[in-house]
């Protein structure tokens, strides 16, 4: 049916300063460290994909946990069952001291297994990687009974962080979650057909939307640093 492999110890105090554990999980699994347990690899036969939210309550039963953790680390490939675990919020100022977390955090507990999210089908594309954009792709990504399907961030050159008063640092955007839930698109947006419901882009192609976002904010980024650069749309 399926393999999974756990490491049976966290470390708690690291993830309670660098994610909100407690917007996402009961008060009583925040606190307990022996309560939780790694999740390092989880396999799964094609035949039974509907049933790993059967399988992940397994291995808590057999292992005398309440929750999982997963550390989804840049780069690496997104697992199809993420979306059964909880996305949890990244503190925008960590209490972390001499560690660098550098993952974002998903949770499961038993409970997760019987009340799966919402898919939303609709393309959903954000122009410009501004605070603004940030902010609402984090949101979005957030929503606790909610799966957005189609998240793309069109924006020149990456993702800007850093800057003066910025509020997403390097760190914290690492911790948002974007490689596993999000296009990013590097084009400028040029123009917007609102009853084709297209966007023109200033390579010369276009893009289809359901719902769009302008976000453009600064032009002129002196002081800021970019970030995941991943593909051109032509």
């Amino acid at each position: 049916v399926g393999m999974a492999v756990i490491s049976p110890t966290v470390d708690l105090q690291l993830l309670q300063a660098s994610f909100w554990l407690h917007k996402r999980l009961p008060v009583s699994l925040c606190s307990t460290a022996e309560q939780h347990a790694q999740l390092e690899v989880c396999v799964m036969n094609p035949i039974f994909t509907k049933q790993v939210g059967a399988m992940l309550s397994g291995v808590l039963q057999l292992s005398g946990k309440s929750c999982l953790q997963y550390a989804l680390h840049l780069g690496q490939q997104v697992p199809d069952w993420l979306p059964l675990m909880q996305q949890i919020p990244a503190r925008h100022s960590t209490r972390a001291e001499g560690k660098a977390v550098d993952y974002t955090l998903y949770s499961f507990t038993g409970n997760m297994a019987y009340a799966p999210k919402q898919a939303v089908n609709a393309q959903v594309v954000i122009a410009g990687a501004s605070e603004t954009a940030l902010s609402c792709t984090e949101q979005l990504l957030l929503q606790p009974y909610l799966s957005f399907t189609s998240l793309t961030l069109l924006s020149p050159a990456g993702v800007a962080v850093g800057g003066v008063a910025a509020e997403y640092t390097a760190s914290l955007v690492a911790r948002m979650g974007l490689e596993a839930a999000v296009t990013m698109i590097d084009e400028h947006m040029v123009a917007v057909d609102a009853a084709q419901k297209l966007i023109r882009l200033a390579g010369g192609g276009q893009m289809p939307y359901d719902l769009l976002v302008v976000t453009t904010g600064l032009q002129v980024g002196s002081g800021y640093k970019r970030v995941y650069n991943k593909c051109s749309c032509s």
